[in-house]
């Protein structure tokens, strides 16, 4: 097993996730790139932060630990890898069923994926 890729460290110490209303405004004005294992909305910051918010809905699983684990592979993948996003965007990561099956790297190299799709990743 691989060791996850990381850019940069730290937890999400200061990191403030998305309100209903940002989710909103994602949804309504920004746009969709699907992954094998999320679909995510992108929409350019208007605070000038880089934030996250996952939906990990009861179609997913049933059982709430199946659901939190989905939230805390999302929200593990973006903590290595927010510091490879190039300019403050909202993200809202929507789960699909395969994430139950997902490793961390495996989540990683989807969301990498989708931020090279989105034009949104620093290459290096």
């Amino acid at each position: 097993m691989t060791a996850p890729r990381q850019i940069g460290s730290g937890s999400l110490d200061g990191h403030v996730p998305l309100k209903s209303s940002e989710f909103q405004d994602v949804k309504e004005r920004g746009e969709s790139f699907a992954g094998s294992f999320v679909v995510m909305g992108i929409l350019e910051a208007k605070d000038n932060q880089t934030r996250l918010g996952i939906v990990v809905g009861r179609k997913f699983d049933n059982r709430a630990v199946q659901r939190n684990r989905a939230r805390r592979l999302i929200r593990e993948a973006f903590r290595l890898l927010r510091h490879g996003v190039d300019k403050p965007v909202w993200i809202v990561a929507i789960s699909r069923k395969r994430l139950k099956n997902a490793s961390i790297q495996d989540v990683q190299n989807d969301f990498i994926k989708v931020f090279k799709e989105a034009g949104i990743w620093r290459s290096s």
